[in-house]
């Protein structure tokens, strides 16, 4: 892999981590955020998504991505 792509994401989770401490209580994400996190989370697979998911648990995380997908099915 590029190192430099590695050494950008693990920037951005590290700034990631240390944001999300400084905000007390829940984020509140539209539903249009939802799915874009839902769409990538879907393709990392939960194993990755175990060490890179800040926003969410990984499990509701994946939920999202159930969701957007039985309402496109609908």
């Amino acid at each position: 892999m590029n190192q430099e792509l590695l050494l950008r994401n693990e920037y951005l989770t590290a700034e990631n981590r240390i944001l999300r401490g400084q905000i007390k209580g829940r984020l509140l994400l539209s539903e249009g955020e939802k799915a874009t996190l839902a769409e990538i989370a879907h393709r990392l697979g939960r194993m990755v998504l175990e060490d890179v998911a800040a926003t969410a648990k990984p499990e509701t995380i994946l939920g999202w991505y159930r969701k957007l997908t039985r309402v496109v099915a609908d």
